[in-house]
């Protein structure tokens, strides 16, 4: 995307790990999510789309069979029917949908298959929010459900958003756990 500092993360990984794998692969994730309890959240969010790694859904679901609290941030890209259909059961803590800006700041395909898995995770998944850097799309304005959180500014959590056309928050002070009770 346009504002998005990761060439700049993933040179900065690449530097430090050369010969890591471009994706997380299930069998590693199972290997990481054994060594965690159940309290600890897992958080989909942050250095790339969830769903370009072809095996996202299949942690997503793992993780939460394993009792762990889920939350999601992701443009569905990439998400398959068969994706959607795995974690349609999961009990989403947070699943923030991001959507296309009228200025596509944001990569979005706006395929008929986009739209109609943007469509059915709107309706039919829990604790939705809404995450949009800039004005909201034209073709998006009657699919965002009233009510639901709705944000339009980047969180610059380390300092790496370079983007000044664009409204950003940073948070300072006293940190709380997300998925606190």
């Amino acid at each position: 995307c346009h504002y998005c500092p990761q060439q700049m993360l993933i040179t900065a990984y690449n530097h430090k790990f050369p010969n890591a794998n471009k994706y997380m692969t299930f069998d590693d994730f199972k290997i990481i999510l054994s060594k965690l309890t159940p309290e600890c959240g897992i958080g989909w969010c942050g250095m790339s789309e969830p769903f370009q790694n072809p095996e996202c859904a299949k942690m997503i679901k793992y993780a939460w069979e394993k009792r762990h609290k889920i939350s999601l941030s992701t443009t569905l890209e990439g998400a398959t029917w068969d994706d959607i259909r795995m974690i349609e059961n999961v009990d989403f803590v947070s699943l923030v949908l991001h959507i296309p800006d009228s200025a596509m700041n944001s990569k979005f395909s706006l395929s008929n298959e986009w739209l109609e898995i943007f469509d059915y995770v709107n309706h039919n998944f829990s604790n939705i929010g809404y995450s949009c850097h800039g004005e909201t799309h034209e073709i998006m304005k009657n699919r965002i459900i009233p009510g639901r959180v709705y944000q339009n500014s980047m969180h610059n959590r380390a300092g790496n958003l370079e983007y000044e056309e664009l409204p950003t928050k940073t948070v300072s002070g006293k940190k709380a756990c997300f998925f606190g009770d």
